[in-house]
């Protein structure tokens, strides 16, 4: 019976060392399940900043391309004006330089006719002194 007795000591011994162990097995899962939720509680948070921020992102992005999409449709408008005023520009340089070397050719134009009148007045008298001179010589004078 001694050996019964010690061999059931021995045992409750063990049984209560295991229990001993369970019972802090059963503490550190609960201290675990504990930093697990805390955990999961703080990923939640932010899951729900990151989404707000994404949200937030895409809105801004919205802006930005109807922004841009504004701004691109100016730039074309004010490139195709500017088109216009190089044209209207171009032309109005072709009519003053028209007009420019009208004017001039009217003030050359007298320029160039007593050029020539002088140059046919020249060649008259010259004749004419020619034939003076002939005729003076012959006597005819």
């Amino acid at each position: 019976m001694a050996k019964d007795k010690n061999s059931i000591n021995k045992e409750l011994n063990l049984m209560q060392r295991v229990s001993d162990q369970m019972k802090r097995t059963a503490d550190s899962l609960q201290a675990v399940e504990k930093c697990v939720n805390k955990l999961d509680k703080k990923l939640d948070l932010h899951i729900q900043k990151m989404e707000y921020e994404l949200t937030s992102i895409n809105e801004q992005d919205k802006e930005q391309n109807k922004l841009l999409a504004e701004h691109s449709a100016r730039s074309d408008a004010l490139q195709k004006d500017n088109e216009l005023r190089e044209q209207d520009l171009l032309a109005k340089f072709i009519s003053y330089k028209e007009n420019a070397d009208e004017r001039l050719n009217k003030l050359e134009g007298p320029r160039k006719w007593l050029k020539t009148s002088r140059n046919i007045l020249v060649y008259v008298g010259g004749g004419t002194s020619a034939i003076y001179g002939i005729l003076k010589l012959l006597g005819v004078i």
